[in-house]
């Protein structure tokens, strides 16, 4: 595990998905894993601008959040 608080924390975050919705992590993790069959180098930015595409409600939601609270995004 990293030392990084930053990692730290989205550790954790993946940590609380499995233990609330294994079945949701699941499908996340055979999301990436399609995505890199078909390209080993994508870059995480990239993975995160096809969720935004892919499932926008959720995507603006957590956007707004971040917002409001000051915190920061990269897009």
């Amino acid at each position: 595990m990293s030392k990084n608080p930053t990692a730290f924390i989205a550790e954790q975050l993946i940590k609380q998905t499995e233990a609330e919705s294994p079945q949701s992590l699941m499908w996340m993790i055979s999301a990436m894993n399609r995505f890199l069959l078909l390209n080993p180098s994508m870059s995480l930015l990239e993975f995160k601008r096809i969720v935004g595409q892919s499932a926008p409600d959720t995507y603006n939601t957590f956007t707004s959040i971040r917002n409001s609270k000051g915190l920061k995004t990269i897009d």
